[in-house]
């Protein structure tokens, strides 16, 4: 059986604290069918550097700069670009801790996310979750 290749979409804009962790985490995930697509979103030049620095990290890094318009845009202008049959979409405060392919029927993935979360504030938060994505790239430009 092949294994979908999921896109994984980090909208990125002046969060230099927090994605080192949050990339190492993604790099460690057993299921190694994953694209990571970085969109800058005009970030300062000291994070677009590090965004830039991931390309030499992993061949699976993607990375696009463009001019800020805010987070939906930034993750809007990911899913345009992603390649994947399958997507998510990543918030840099989560490291994630498993990310558990699990099966997949036509349009359907089932697989287990389970991540802590680390706000600026340093709130810590750990959720197990099951989720069932029904998204292709082409519903979500419908």
């Amino acid at each position: 059986m092949s294994l979908p290749l999921i896109s994984v979409i980090l909208p990125i804009y002046n969060i230099e604290n927090y994605l080192p962790k949050c990339m190492e985490s993604l790099f460690a995930q057993t299921y190694r069918n994953l694209e990571f697509i970085m969109v800058d979103d005009g970030s300062s030049s000291k994070c677009a550097k590090l965004v830039d620095d991931y390309l030499k990290i992993d061949d699976r890094v993607v990375v696009y700069h463009k001019e800020n318009g805010g987070l939906s845009d930034a993750r809007n202008y990911g899913i345009a670009h992603a390649k994947g049959e399958f997507m998510t979409c990543v918030v840099v405060f989560i490291t994630v801790k498993r990310l558990a392919f699990i099966t997949h029927s036509g349009s359907h993935l089932l697989f287990l996310l389970y991540f802590s979360l680390s706000y600026p504030r340093h709130v810590q938060a750990v959720i197990f979750t099951q989720s069932v994505l029904t998204w292709t790239r082409q519903s979500f430009l419908v």
